[in-house]
């Protein structure tokens, strides 16, 4: 989570080539549909390229299909989206997963400062 959406989202995309099991497609097809999961693993060369390059940007699969993949497999969004993660956490605690480990990517103190913030006062 970012303070800034874009940013969020553009980090979180970057990523995901490590996430899912290395997005493989029984994974997938949990929040895709078939041909959008075969288009992933068509491309999962530039899932690692995004990595590699820092960019954030598959190249050759549309922007909306890796975004619910970060929604899915991550928490990610700006501050907007964090009632919606929140949420999301609520819902693993009634399931039993009352434990997460955190992965802070970039600027990891921007992070800490928003967990502290605006995520440990709302789990209380």
């Amino acid at each position: 989570m970012k303070r800034n959406r874009a940013e969020g989202y553009r980090e979180s995309r970057r990523e995901l080539a490590w996430r899912a099991i290395k997005l493989q497609k029984e994974m997938l097809l949990q929040c895709l549909n078939e041909d959008e999961a075969n288009l992933v693993r068509a491309n999962y060369e530039k899932f690692v390229a995004a990595w590699f390059d820092r960019s954030g940007n598959i190249q050759g699969v549309p922007e909306a299909i890796p975004n619910r993949l970060c929604e899915y497999f991550t928490s990610t969004g700006g501050l907007e989206d964090l009632d919606r993660e929140i949420e999301r956490f609520r819902m693993f605690g009634r399931a039993g997963l009352t434990e997460v480990a955190l992965r802070l990517h970039d600027q990891p103190m921007e992070a800490l400062e928003i967990i502290g913030e605006h995520v440990l006062p709302k789990l209380r």
